[in-house]
């Protein structure tokens, strides 16, 4: 939901996150994919699966909006500190969808298009349409969304899935350490103690892996970046961390 550049705060390099992704990757052996392209071929979409032999999936992306920059930044954090344990989920991140927005700092991608509007189109945009090769043959348990909010001063979610439990699970973890947004409604939508329970079609990426099965259960995680970025990209990375560790429970 984030439309503005993020407040003047010494934020790191976004060539630097790339450089650091992929020296980790291979100093860890995680396995990256960079063998799908944005749709103008001038950079990789990264893919990174963990646990690659376990049952349940999680995925978790973000930067699909070039300048809400916690998400991508978090995804990192969480790597740095991941160490795996028995029953772990597979995992899946996706942690820059759109490079070109991501390195400018820029919402839309450098055809100036809203990547998270219109996966129902058909045909689709090539620039979707890259995105959407990131999910074939995927059976995703839970997928998460991690954008921005420049207006609402405190978390929420988009829940699209049946599931309750693991959506308020989320919504509580946060409750406990940080602000939520608890207002009735949440822009077009109403909304019940920080969550948007049937949120107006948007076409975005997080409604399109729900309705056409690519995800059991689908989220987008709003962060208010009203918050500093530091503590925002650790907060939303321990939450990544909580979500892998209780993932059994999470997904009874």
């Amino acid at each position: 939901m984030r439309h503005s550049a993020p407040k003047k705060e010494l934020l790191p390099n976004p060539v630097i996150y790339f450089q650091r992704l992929e020296k980790l990757c291979a100093e860890r052996g995680y396995l990256l994919d960079k063998s799908v392209r944005t749709g103008d071929g001038l950079h990789p979409l990264y893919k990174i699966i963990l646990n690659p032999s376990s049952r349940r999936t999680y995925c978790f992306a973000a930067g699909i909006h070039g300048n809400e920059i916690s998400g991508p930044w978090a995804i990192l954090n969480f790597l740095l500190g991941y160490k795996a344990r028995p029953g772990d989920p597979r995992i899946i991140l996706l942690p820059v969808l759109n490079p070109h927005g991501f390195l400018s700092n820029k919402r839309l991608n450098q055809n100036r298009i809203n990547l998270n509007r219109r996966f129902f189109r058909r045909p689709l945009l090539a620039a979707r349409r890259q995105i959407a090769k990131l999910f074939r043959g995927e059976a995703i348990d839970f997928f998460l969304s991690l954008h921005e909010d420049d207006e609402k001063k405190g978390y929420y979610l988009y829940r699209y899935g049946a599931h309750e439990h693991i959506f308020q699970q989320i919504i509580d973890w946060l409750k406990a350490r940080s602000s939520v947004c608890l207002s009735a409604r949440i822009y077009a939508d109403r909304a019940a103690g920080g969550i948007v329970h049937h949120p107006r079609s948007d076409g975005s990426l997080e409604e399109w892996v729900y309705r056409r099965g690519k995800a059991a259960q689908s989220a987008c995680l709003e962060v208010p970046d009203a918050q500093l970025f530091n503590h925002r990209t650790r907060l939303v990375s321990k939450m990544l961390s909580f979500m892998v560790s209780q993932s059994a429970d999470l997904l009874r």
